[in-house]
């Protein structure tokens, strides 16, 4: 029932508008949203258990995604420098920065949490929503692969300015997220699962940080409010994805 009573809310664009003209979005994405009820099942991998299968066509994207994030954190960190993932899952992406960096991650589903724990001790592990979680240090590197798609509208630019404060001055965002790919995208049509247009980003995130790269995260295509060649037949696949790479900015 309550599944269904989801679907409704945040599969029409006529509610969904009204939602996030009264800034009521973002209540009910934290309050029904699925993600944090995830089962998990321990005989699959950290990457399986997010919800993302090896097949060829997502395998490929998702390691350029893994090679991407790495050599971002070689260009711009230190060792010994404190990186923070959110909405870290069970630590797909962690596990490459807990020999030599100070590694951190949140995530709302607690049986990822307690998988992340057991398989990355080195790492802290937050349960906690990331908008929500008071955090008592700051951080040199900041990023988020596959989460912006569950933050709502009314709630990106409380979302983008967190990052901003908890970044160390000259500190780095990386950020992977699905794009729209479609002008239906654009509208909001799913507060489940978003698909922002990267224009909308742009103009988002410019408030906080200096842009270092913002294109398309597989073959890196420039793309302004959807996506006009989308891979897959514009199914909702992991290649359907764009980055941002960007540096804390000084603001007002």
């Amino acid at each position: 029932m309550l599944s269904r009573i989801f679907f409704f809310l945040t599969n029409n664009r006529v509610v969904n508008s009204i939602m996030i003209a009264l800034k009521m979005d973002g209540w009910i994405v934290s309050k029904l949203g699925m993600y944090k009820r995830m089962s998990i099942d321990h005989t699959k991998s950290a990457q399986a258990m997010a919800g993302f299968s090896s097949h060829i066509e997502v395998q490929e994207a998702i390691d350029k995604t893994h090679a991407d994030l790495i050599d971002t954190a070689t260009t711009y960190l230190k060792t010994g420098s404190s990186i923070l993932d959110i909405g870290c899952g069970a630590g797909a992406y962690l596990k490459h920065f807990t020999d030599h960096y100070n590694a951190t991650g949140i995530d709302l589903n607690t049986d990822m949490i307690e998988v992340g724990k057991k398989t990355l001790p080195k790492a802290t592990f937050i349960h906690a929503d990331f908008i929500q979680h008071t955090f008592t240090e700051r951080f040199d590197f900041i990023y988020s692969i596959s989460v912006l798609e569950f933050i709502a509208p009314s709630t990106l630019n409380t979302f983008f300015k967190k990052i901003h404060d908890l970044l160390n001055p000259g500190g780095i965002f990386f950020l992977h997220y699905p794009h729209a790919l479609n002008y239906k995208s654009t509208l909001y049509p799913d507060l489940y699962y978003i698909e922002y247009a990267p224009t909308a980003i742009e103009k988002k995130t410019k408030r906080y940080f200096n842009i270092i790269t913002h294109k398309h995260g597989f073959d890196n295509r420039k793309v302004t409010r959807f996506d006009t060649q989308p891979y897959g037949n514009g199914k909702r696949i992991f290649k359907n994805g764009y980055l941002l790479v960007a540096q804390k900015a000084t603001i007002n």
